[in-house]
């Protein structure tokens, strides 16, 4: 994606994203929001991404979120994976 694409304000459903990505029953509905949340660069949408990046239980949330945030430009670093137990 080129950043020329992104949207700086913030997106008409963003409580309902916001609301999606904090949805623990199922994480694709979580990836889903995080791709959507990923076309508006906002200083809310990357907190949001910023927080499903470092707490999200799934890693592939949790790396989709770490990539929309580069794509924002963000100086950040993937979260090591997990170790299950």
């Amino acid at each position: 994606m080129v950043n020329d694409e992104l949207k700086n304000e913030l997106p008409s459903n963003y409580d309902q994203l916001k609301t999606s990505a904090n949805r623990m029953s199922n994480w694709r509905v979580r990836l889903d929001a995080v791709e959507e949340l990923g076309l508006w660069k906002n200083k809310k949408t990357i907190n949001v991404l910023m927080h499903i990046m470092n707490n999200d239980a799934v890693y592939k949330v949790q790396e989709a979120a770490f990539h929309k945030l580069k794509e924002f430009g963000e100086d950040i670093q993937l979260p090591p994976r997990k170790k299950e137990t």
